[in-house]
């Protein structure tokens, strides 16, 4: 949209700051001072507690991009086959969130396996070293570990686990400047239609290049082409459907994550969450 001008168009100075994670992104809130921001679903609920932000639209899903791994040739199908192992995972991340997922899908829980919490890079290359038996991490690690060899157990897809990624914005900017954000989710799903009518080829071709200019990572067509497939995005009457109430919106799958988060915390007298408010009427004036 930068480049296109479109956001000039919109009579907006669009920047964009790169952060490692949802986590340090929440964490930067007021030292960047940023005002709208893609985070994933997870740390968006594990920081809501008190904090400025709120929810306006709903940017895709990556339950595909989320997986559970394991060496080749390796077999975890069944509850026998996978208690006592040891697993190797980011704690409270959608990574974390998968594995118990998955194993719930087992009748397991964490109990009944061991787990190192460690950072993604860290733990692929400790699963590369031969630690660990399991290894559950998101993309691109996830494709990084199928080139090696490893073997995909299931993905959060596979166990019906949701991961929304979501648009927030600074609750303060958004009351003062509603047609502002309105305009930049204009901006947005401009960009995403535009994306979707685009032959796979060539926006795979526009991804690596991103990849490679802005996030300095570098990517290769075949695995960004895998990268995008794995993101599902949403149109806004999607969005605005998960927005509403009721079983499938995005209410109930983040009062399920705030149960998982209270969960992890139980020893310490943890309690859930408070969700983060959620707002549909920025998107109700834009195309369906």
């Amino acid at each position: 949209a930068h480049e296109q001008g479109w956001d000039k168009e919109a009579g907006l100075e669009v920047e964009m700051l790169r952060f490692d994670s949802g986590k340090a992104l929440i964490e930067g809130m007021k030292a960047y001072k940023w005002v709208l921001a893609g985070c994933g679903s997870v740390p968006t609920v594990s920081a809501a507690f008190g904090a400025p932000f709120e929810v306006v639209a709903v940017a895709g899903d990556e339950a595909a991009a989320n997986a559970v791994l394991a060496r080749k040739d390796a077999k975890f199908a069944d509850a026998a086959s996978v208690r006592g192992r040891l697993v190797l995972c980011p704690q409270g991340t959608s990574a974390h969130y998968t594995l118990v997922q998955w194993l719930r899908s087992l009748g397991l829980t964490e109990k009944d396996v061991k787990i190192r919490f460690m950072p993604p890079e860290q733990a692929l290359g400790a699963f590369r070293g031969g630690l660990g038996d399991l290894l559950v991490t998101w993309a691109p690690y996830t494709y990084a570990a199928e080139k090696e060899g490893c073997a995909l157990v299931a993905t959060a897809a596979d166990v019906k686990a949701s991961l929304p990624l979501v648009l927030l914005a600074d609750r303060q900017f958004a009351a003062e400047n509603a047609e502002l954000v309105r305009r930049f989710l204009t901006l947005y799903q401009r960009g995403a239609a535009v994306l979707a009518a685009e032959p796979d080829e060539k926006v795979a071709a526009a991804y690596v290049r991103f990849c490679k200019e802005w996030a300095g990572r570098e990517l290769d067509a075949a695995t960004a082409r895998e990268d995008l497939r794995a993101h599902r995005v949403y149109s806004v009457s999607e969005q605005l459907r998960l927005l509403g109430d009721g079983p499938g919106s995005l209410r109930a799958t983040l009062e399920g994550m705030a149960a998982f988060l209270a969960a992890g915390k139980a020893g310490d007298g943890g309690k859930a969450p408070e969700l983060p408010s959620i707002r549909a009427d920025y998107l109700q004036s834009l195309p369906q």
